[in-house]
């Protein structure tokens, strides 16, 4: 089976609960052979997010957050917290509304992307229910393959190894299913400044939430002037149903990932273009638009509040 981890499990709530719906009602729609396995993301103004931004907003109860990780599971689709700020510092490990997330989605089937040893340590001590997933973060800052360590339940990969079949045939075939690939990223192929970059949200994540205070992640690369997945198909760490199908799966592989955080829109494409049939892409997108227009979307903007 292909399992993919999909991203936001806040802002596409609408489109995964539509996906669950339309899987049961018409299964002819979907790839027999691919799944959402994991949803990955947090709450907004968690002082451990990484890898973005996710500040303003509401501020959940435990209540609501487990309602919604509870409602995830049910589906059979488990919830993958985001905790990669890798500037956490020891007063940060007990961040109430942080520690609150983790509270509310330890039901023993849930996972936790870890970056920071740090924050690690303390999580696999206080939360040892979750299986721990190694970010793809941690490659960045090495500019080296994360090792597949037997105490992660799962490691994904830098790009840069996307595609590169004198590297992954080298990997033993026993840890092949403890492997992730982001298959959609865009950032240019081997961007210079990606590790700088994820450094600077991490300190605007923490600066944010402390006093306010917020400065531009500039980026001058000209490339992510267009962020289309016509642009992200030109990079040669893109991975393609097609080449999951044909060079992947064979070998081993079936553990795939998605970016597209706070995106709905990203969101919904990203699921068609894994797990639709394209004849039905067409009509996967007008379930979408016609649902959200009803909770206070225009198109994939929301202009208004519940």
């Amino acid at each position: 089976m292909i399992k993919f981890n999909l991203p936001d499990f806040i802002e596409g709530y609408l489109v995964y609960k539509n996906y669950v719906e339309l899987r049961k009602r018409y299964p002819e729609v979907f790839w027999d052979d691919t799944v959402v396995s994991s949803v990955y993301g947090t709450f907004p103004n968690s002082v451990w997010n990484g890898g973005s931004i996710y500040v303003g907003g509401a501020t959940y109860t435990y209540k609501y957050m487990r309602s919604k990780i509870e409602e995830y599971n049910s589906w059979g689709i488990a919830i993958r917290i985001i905790a990669t700020n890798p500037l956490i510092e020891k007063h940060h490990l007990y961040d109430t509304y942080a520690n609150c997330i983790m509270d509310a989605a330890n039901t023993g089937v849930n996972e936790v992307v870890v970056n920071s040893p740090l924050l690690e340590d303390y999580l696999r001590d206080k939360y040892p229910n979750f299986k721990y997933v190694k970010s793809i973060l941690s490659s960045y800052s090495t500019n080296t393959p994360v090792n597949l360590d037997d105490k992660y339940y799962m490691s994904c990969m830098m790009r840069a190894v996307n595609n590169n079949w004198e590297y992954l045939d080298k990997i033993p075939p026993e840890q092949r299913h403890k492997v992730e690939f982001l298959c959609t990223d865009p950032c240019p192929d081997n961007c210079p400044r990606i590790a700088t970059h994820y450094l600077q949200m991490a300190e605007q994540q923490l600066n944010f939430l402390k006093d306010g205070s917020d400065k531009p992640n500039d980026c001058n690369m000209a490339q992510l002037k267009n962020l289309s997945i016509h642009y992200m198909r030109t990079l040669d760490c893109y991975i393609d149903r097609d080449k999951i199908i044909k060079d992947y799966v064979p070998r081993g592989y079936c553990n795939f990932k998605v970016s597209g955080r706070f995106n709905v829109g990203s969101i919904a494409t990203g699921l068609a273009n894994y797990l639709i049939k394209p004849e039905y892409f067409d009509d996967w997108y007008e379930l979408i638009i016609v649902n959200l227009s009803s909770r206070g979307y225009s198109g994939w903007v929301r202009v208004s509040e519940d």
